[in-house]
């Protein structure tokens, strides 16, 4: 019955992601090219992009003619689930291959792939404690703690 599971996860994950990206990239005038292929296998706990490519359509404010605004040619994250018991979030992979990502700055918006975040509020700084230079807050409502063992970046 779990075995069923898993197939019926891993054979359809790219229709499902495809599904639930949909409304939200709409929103944000965005397209999914059709090579995108975006699938997890639950038997491994691995999540596997290939070929993703957003684009915004007839955009004249994007430098690419194609209106590219985000494309990575591979992207493969490995979790061990079992480090959940013992409040980890494990990443035993992570590789990224070919990544290409349009990032514009307004006077009070920025656009990352595509996507607007406004500029307009500032942050407290004494609501910021900070330890050490890895900026990771000392007091944290989050339970797990954040292990990568691996990590690879190729033609960034």
């Amino acid at each position: 019955m779990i075995v069923g599971l898993y197939i019926s996860i891993w054979v359809l994950s790219p229709y499902v992601a495809n599904h639930l990206l949909s409304p939200y990239l709409q929103a944000q005038q965005l397209e999914l090219t059709a090579e995108s292929t975006i699938r997890y296998n639950p038997f491994l706990s691995r999540l596997s992009i290939k070929e993703l490519a957003l684009s915004r359509a007839a955009d004249p404010s994007v430098s690419d003619s194609s209106g590219k605004v985000f494309q990575v040619s591979e992207l493969t994250v490995e979790i061990a689930l079992h480090r959940l018991f013992f409040e980890q979030v494990s990443i035993t992979e992570f590789a990224i291959d070919g990544l290409y990502i349009t990032i514009n700055k307004d006077t009070d918006l920025l656009n990352i792939a595509g996507i607007n975040i406004p500029l307009g509020h500032q942050v407290d700084s004494e609501k910021r404690v900070l330890t050490g230079s890895a900026g990771i807050p000392q007091h944290s409502n989050l339970p797990f703690q954040l292990v990568m063992s691996k990590m690879k970046l190729i033609n960034f």
